[in-house]
């Protein structure tokens, strides 16, 4: 199985109009890869395409050695994916428990039947984030931060080979901002990759390995140092991009805008 993501030529249509451009890319598994890039830039829909959920209008896509159009199901197992903003309705309350398990039932024959052992396995994945004192807590009850947690909480306890994050601080404090990076890093440390959508790439300066610079087409990809500069930039951002020395790697101010 290959380790990498591939786009070769990717393009992406919504009602006619382009979404990606011609994006070209080779993105090493395992890595911690960030991608970056204005509102709608394609940045979301770069993810989805990857686990087949939008289809390219031309060119192709391989994750892993495999093509998420032709090989869903395959991909779904190796792939872990959480979205920008996800909702539960369900007609009763949700337990934190039960938002985890899922990642774990998708996988399961039909009737998904879990057992003692899935319940540890729900256990370990909670520990993992910090909310282990959270197991029956409603999970609509938790704030922003905690929900993000769970639902990263879901996604590790399939063990993937890749997981995709789409703005995963969203309405997360700081300090549960800094919990889940150490766990990012960790989970890299054990083999995952890290492909992760985010509108501030300071926060993640020090585990990050590859820029993605995205608006609608590829506009630079590579270590940090090669892609966070000044005239790079500028091409998204305009002049509202200042770029900063630092360790590990540049820092980014966009000033008023939003990426």
């Amino acid at each position: 199985m290959s380790e990498e993501i591939v786009a070769r030529r990717l393009n992406v249509r919504f009602d006619g109009r382009s979404a990606l451009e011609d994006i070209d890319v080779r993105i090493p598994v395992p890595s911690v890869t960030i991608i970056i890039g204005p509102n709608g830039a394609g940045k979301s829909t770069f993810l989805r395409t990857l686990i087949g959920s939008v289809r390219p209008a031309s060119g192709s896509v391989e994750v892993l050695g495999m093509d998420p159009a032709t090989k869903s199901d395959q991909v779904k197992r190796a792939v872990s994916y959480v979205a920008q903003k996800e909702r539960f309705s369900y007609p009763v309350p949700i337990k934190v428990s039960e938002v985890v398990m899922m990642g774990l039932l998708v996988d399961k024959a039909i009737p998904r039947v879990h057992g003692k052992v899935d319940d540890r396995k729900v256990a370990d994945a909670l520990h993992v984030v910090d909310m282990d004192s959270y197991f029956d807590a409603p999970f609509d009850r938790l704030s922003g931060g905690q929900q993000q947690r769970v639902l990263l909480a879901r996604s590790i306890i399939r063990k993937p080979k890749l997981l995709l994050l789409d703005e995963p601080f969203n309405a997360v404090d700081v300090l549960t901002q800094c919990a889940i990076i150490e766990h990012l890093q960790r989970l890299r440390n054990s083999g995952v990759g890290i492909l992760l959508v985010t509108h501030d790439s300071n926060p993640l300066a020090r585990i990050t390995e590859y820029v993605m610079v995205l608006d609608k087409r590829l506009v630079g990809f590579g270590p940090p140092r090669a892609v966070l500069k000044q005239e790079v930039l500028a091409q998204v951002y305009g002049g509202a991009a200042k770029v900063l020395d630092g360790e590990p790697c540049p820092y980014v101010v966009l000033g008023d805008i939003h990426a």
